[in-house]
């Protein structure tokens, strides 16, 4: 399946590795998975592929709000120089963001141990980047990670098991 797929691709190496049965014969074929992925949707996804990821959550607009509208023939070309600039600035400084992943502690404590790893590269670069820009990697982390969480307890899944256990856990003999 694909969230299969895509949790097995959270790790690079031997970990990121899947079977698949491949041509006429069906012969079993390894193939490796690793990859970067952006997801974007309405509603919950599954809690395996979230726990993977930096979470930003997203909301409809409400009434009376206004947001600057976004129009592919005018937005997109700035968004590709942009990515050409973002590129260019990594490519100059790999050396020092792949430093500070393997040698740096940049990730804040308070994050559980995949959201750490999620956050890690981005809290890297930040570090190289220097200026206030750890410090907002940091605080970006915390809040969108508390965010999710939040979120979580919003969920009507969540919130309909958590009006069972408060029935049935005040009155055990109820049933």
């Amino acid at each position: 399946s694909l969230v299969a797929l895509l949790n097995n691709g959270f790790t690079r190496g031997e970990l990121s590795m899947t079977w698949r049965c491949v041509g006429r014969s069906m012969e079993p074929k390894q193939f490796a998975t690793f990859a970067f992925v952006a997801l974007a949707g309405i509603g919950r996804i599954p809690d395996t592929i979230e726990d993977r990821g930096v979470n930003v959550t997203m909301r409809r607009r409400v009434n009376g709000e206004t947001v600057a509208k976004f129009r592919l023939r005018t937005d997109l070309p700035r968004l590709h120089e942009l990515r050409e600039q973002i590129a260019e600035w990594v490519t100059a400084n790999l050396d020092d963001i792949e430093e500070a992943v393997e040698y740096g502690n940049h990730v804040p404590d308070e994050l559980e141990d995949r959201q750490q790893d999620a956050w890690e590269p981005l809290c890297a670069i930040a570090a190289v980047a220097g200026g206030d820009w750890p410090q907002r990697a940091r605080e970006a982390a915390l809040t969108l990670s508390r965010e999710a969480k939040a979120d979580e307890s919003d969920n009507l899944d969540v919130r309909l098991l958590e009006d069972i256990k408060s029935v049935f856990g005040d009155n055990p003999g109820f049933i």
